[in-house]
C-alpha cells in the first residue's frame, strides 16, 4: 500500500511528496516554482540504492539536484541578479524539500 505525504508549499510555491511502502520511503518527488511560472514536478526513484551507504546517498542527492534543476528551470542569464537569486532559492527550498521527506539522517548531512 503507498501513502502520500503532501508538504505544504513555500512562498515561491515549493515542496516535496514522498512514496512511502512497506519497505519504506522508495521515491520522492521534487516540485519548484519559480517566480512567475507554472508549478513543475518530477519523481525521483531511490529503490535501487543504499541509502546506509555514502555512494546511495550521494547517488540520491545527485538525483534530486538534477530534478530541481529542472522543475526550476529555466536558468536565467548570469547577469540578472534578481532572477539567478530566485532561480538559486527555487532549486535550494526543492532540493531542501525533497531531502527533508526522504528522511535519511546521512542524505541530511549530506545536503547541508
Amino acid at each position: 500500500m503507498k501513502l502520500a505525504i503532501p508538504v505544504s508549499l513555500s512562498a515561491l510555491g515549493l515542496g516535496a511528496l514522498a512514496s512511502v511502502n512497506a519497505q519504506g520511503v522508495q521515491e520522492v518527488v521534487v516540485t519548484g516554482k519559480a517566480v512567475g511560472a507554472e508549478t513543475h514536478s518530477q519523481t525521483v526513484k531511490f529503490a535501487d540504492l543504499d541509502l546506509s551507504k555514502s555512494e546511495g546517498q550521494k547517488a540520491l542527492l545527485s538525483r534530486i539536484r538534477g530534478a530541481a534543476d529542472k522543475v526550476c528551470a529555466p536558468k536565467p542569464e548570469t547577469n540578472d541578479t534578481t532572477a539567478s537569486w530566485d532561480y538559486k532559492k527555487c532549486v535550494g527550498d526543492a532540493v531542501n524539500g525533497a531531502v527533508a521527506k526522504v528522511g535519511n539522517p546521512g542524505l541530511t548531512a549530506l545536503a547541508k
